[in-house]
């Protein structure tokens, strides 16, 4: 009796759990009150249930086969964390935006905006037309809008499901980000660090838990980083028709944007050749890495020429005729109503430093964004600046060192240059540079919050630390 007043006499004094558990209780009314409002339960009760059996079995499997309980771990944080965004995405919409109730059982609009309301539109005209010769049809998004369409077709036309299924490419998403910086970093709870941060940080939770096809695209994007990586760094051709395949799929979720080859590639080949070459906060340069700055973009637009050559001989990426895609797409935007946000890289193409600028502000700005999905995009311009100085060297106990100006300037330079040569390969797609997601984004967030926040970093490290079985 005397110990359990002691744990009762250490809650109450602990205000900040008082808080958490406070914060939790609401959010739980709230959703009980949102989801008792729905129409029809059985499109939410069918879809969570098959949603807790399958995280269940696939963590009970990485639990037993995988040695690194963290994988397992982090894979259940991931899936956990983006379920519980999206419904407080809704209730966020629902109570405080004042969106209506959805209405013919389904989940519009809350699951729907901006690009995904052209998603939603193509998975529906794909349900609706279901058949082998329209599945072969190439819809604008790549596969993603077919997949949305098989879902739609045998489970009905609700947004909730693929966002779902999100939930699981996010999981195994936080995964590779983990094996990425546990292979690469000298320290392996800087790289825990690195995928708790990946799966708390709104810009990746926005990507990947709404009705966009964000989630594959960064899921194949760090499996093609991780494979190539081990394909470097082993020698074995196992890995070689591994990487292949990922960047394959890779390339049918995006087929127009080669720049994530080319950034994927890049990135693995830079953290191969850069592997143990910084000692003592200074750079060893060597003439095999000044090699491969110099002819790697040449080798991956090759690569590229070859690949689409190869591709377009495949009837899976045969296009519709453009009539049909531009109706498509404006009744989609019509009936969604879809708001026009301020795209930020129409500013890249004119004024080349402006990110930098704006993005060191915004870092201040970054857990609290006014343009949740747009706004964050800002955060992506650092993706190879933090590459280049953000490495293991600088840290110590996981904290931060003191960074060398000369060293700072020269990465400043080196990602400029690096940007700017992706710039001109993809022929001015200002897409590409936004969209450079390596696999350090989240140390963004370790400076601008990790470090002057205390109690986020002991919330973290208490993750981390936390043993599920």
């Amino acid at each position: 009796m005397i110990l359990g007043n002691n744990k009762l006499h250490l809650l109450i004094k602990n205000k900040n759990i008082l808080i958490y558990l406070s914060l939790i209780t609401i959010f739980l009314l709230l959703t009980i009150s949102f989801l008792l409002e729905i129409t029809d339960l059985d499109l939410v009760v069918l879809p969570f249930g098959i949603y807790f059996l399958i995280t269940i079995f696939l963590f009970a499997v990485l639990n037993y086969f995988v040695n690194d309980k963290f994988v397992s771990k982090i894979f259940l944080l991931s899936i956990l964390f983006h379920f519980i965004f999206i419904l407080f995405w809704h209730i966020f919409k629902y109570y405080l935006l004042g969106y209506n109730l959805p209405t013919n059982n389904s989940f519009t609009p809350f699951t729907i905006d901006n690009d995904g309301v052209l998603y939603h539109s193509l998975g529906s005209y794909v349900a609706k037309n279901f058949s082998l010769t329209t599945f072969s049809e190439h819809l604008t998004g790549g596969v993603f809008p077919k997949i949305t369409g098989i879902l739609y077709h045998f489970f009905g036309t609700n947004p909730f499901l693929p966002c779902l299924l999100n939930c699981f490419i996010s999981g195994f998403t936080a995964i590779f980000i983990y094996l990425i910086g546990k292979n690469t970093l000298e320290n392996k709870q800087i790289a825990k660090i690195y995928s708790v941060l990946s799966i708390l940080t709104f810009a990746h939770v926005m990507n990947t838990s709404v009705l966009i096809r964000d989630a594959y695209i960064t899921l194949f994007m760090y499996s093609s980083i991780y494979l190539s990586f081990l394909f470097f760094k082993s020698k074995n051709i196992f890995f070689l028709p591994l990487t292949l395949i990922s960047l394959f799929l890779l390339y049918l979720f995006r087929p127009y944007a080669s720049y994530i080859l080319i950034s994927a590639f890049f990135v693995a080949f830079i953290l191969c050749s850069l592997k143990g070459t910084y000692k003592n906060n200074r750079i060893k340069t060597s003439k095999f890495s000044l090699i491969l700055y110099i002819l790697l973009p040449i080798l991956i637009v090759t690569f590229l020429f070859i690949l689409k050559y190869f591709l377009n001989s495949i009837t899976l990426l045969k296009s519709i005729s453009v009539e049909s895609l531009i109706e498509i797409r404006e009744t989609a935007y019509q009936t969604g109503a879809a708001e026009v946000s301020i795209d930020f890289g129409a500013l890249y193409s004119k004024f080349f430093l402006l990110p930098f600028i704006i993005g060191y502000i915004y870092l201040f700005l970054a857990p609290f964004p006014w343009e949740w999905i747009y706004a964050t995009r800002i955060v992506y311009v650092f993706d190879m600046l933090m590459l280049y100085f953000m490495l293991p060297s600088f840290f110590k106990n996981i904290k931060l060192v003191f960074i060398e100006k000369k060293y700072l300037l020269f990465s400043i330079l080196l990602s400029i240059i690096f940007m700017f040569s992706i710039y001109c390969i993809t022929l001015g797609n200002t897409g590409a540079i936004h969209r450079l997601r390596g696999p350090f984004i989240p140390m963004i967030y370790l400076i601008a919050m990790l470090k002057p926040n205390k109690l986020l970093k002991k919330f973290i490290l208490s993750i981390i630390n936390y043993k599920i079985i």
